[in-house]
């Protein structure tokens, strides 16, 4: 039996950018991963199918019918049913690891097995790559990439590559098969995780983000498909305890749930605020719980994001939202920068402890 099954999700499209890349991240994870099995989850029949099929006997391919509409959270599912072992590392088709990622996965598995943490990203830095880096990276060469994103700026990201027990998915339900495209489904999980069965915990690694053309990512986020999955991550996060159990146990669907909560007002995923006559500041409410009870206010936001990502990310969090309003008053700026020395403080006590 494998130490821990990786999984992933694919559709063909007719798109030779990722064929290339599934290929060159099963690779890479075959090569520094032996003791493991691959199961890749493909939608529909392509010009790969048969490949993948015989590519390696580590690797196994299960087809999925599912009409045109990429669907990967019933791909997941339907490729961690056909793992054998206790532990799940979900892999994107296009996120490539380096060696101190798989060593994170390797000790990772240990750690879930020992109990407490709920899910582990083992990885803390991405490089998004253009094609000229990818094909650098692919071909044995190095990235100096100005696109990359360190440190605290990952505490916002939960795809690319995470592991968790199989019994952990069995118990959260698995994969919301509600969401289509991409946008939050990586988010309900952990947050479902991190409910029912214990906190998340991040580990050194790093994972290249290889090309492929791109969406119109702007329009896209407009777009009826992810303002709905984002109402869905919204519900997970807003969800009464009872609604919880009942969502669970399958008496009450999620999408059910969001009609319910649509029409209490519960579910705006925008937060829009004109903090400053002529500024206007927008907050996803889907990653940030805010009480708007007696109006929104510098420190109500600060406070949510201190709950979701620790006194750490609040210099961050500041320098990329507040930092960039031209126009805030003596008042608002001294609110900010007396919030942003106690969370230094707090921050400066946590790695004490």
């Amino acid at each position: 039996m494998p130490n821990f099954s990786i999984v992933m999700a694919y559709m063909d499209g007719n798109n030779s950018f990722r064929r290339r890349n599934l290929f060159a991240v099963i690779d890479r994870c075959l090569e520094l991963m032996p003791d493991t099995e691959i199961v890749i989850a493909e939608q529909g029949e392509s010009s790969q199918s048969e490949k993948l099929s015989s590519y390696n006997p580590r690797l196994k391919r299960i087809q999925v019918d599912e009409g045109n509409r990429f669907h990967k959270t019933k791909l997941l599912n339907e490729a961690i049913k056909n793992t054998t072992s206790d532990v799940i590392v979900m892999v994107d088709a296009d996120s490539y690891l380096n060696e101190a990622a798989a060593k994170s996965i390797n000790d990772g598995v240990l750690l879930l097995r020992q109990g407490g943490i709920g899910i582990i990203y083992p990885y803390d830095g991405v490089d998004y790559l253009s094609e000229a880096q990818t094909r650098t990276l692919l071909g044995g060469g190095t990235i100096n990439s100005k696109f990359s994103f360190h440190g605290v700026h990952i505490h916002r990201q939960t795809g690319l590559c995470n592991m968790y027990l199989r019994s952990t998915w069995e118990t959260v339900g698995g994969f919301d098969e509600e969401f289509y495209e991409w946008g939050a489904e990586d988010d309900t999980f952990m947050y479902k995780i991190k409910r029912k069965v214990g906190n998340m915990c991040r580990t050194p690694g790093y994972v290249y983000h290889l090309y492929h053309p791109q969406v119109d990512t702007a329009a896209y986020k407009n777009s009826s498909v992810y303002m709905t999955n984002r109402k869905l991550c919204a519900c997970i996060r807003r969800m009464s305890d009872e609604d919880f159990v009942a969502y669970l146990d399958k008496r009450v669907s999620i999408g059910e749930l969001v009609d319910k909560y649509n029409k209490q007002n519960r579910l705006d995923v925008r937060l829009r605020w004109p903090i400053t006559p002529s500024s206007l500041l927008t907050i996803d409410t889907t990653i940030y719980d805010i009480d708007y009870g007696g109006g929104v206010t510098i420190t109500k936001i600060l406070d949510a994001v201190m709950s979701e990502d620790g006194a750490a990310y609040i210099p961050t969090f500041v320098h990329e939202i507040f930092d960039a309003i031209p126009d805030l008053s003596p008042g608002q700026r001294k609110e900010i920068d007396d919030y942003l020395e106690n969370a230094r403080k707090l921050a400066e006590l946590g790695n004490e402890i």
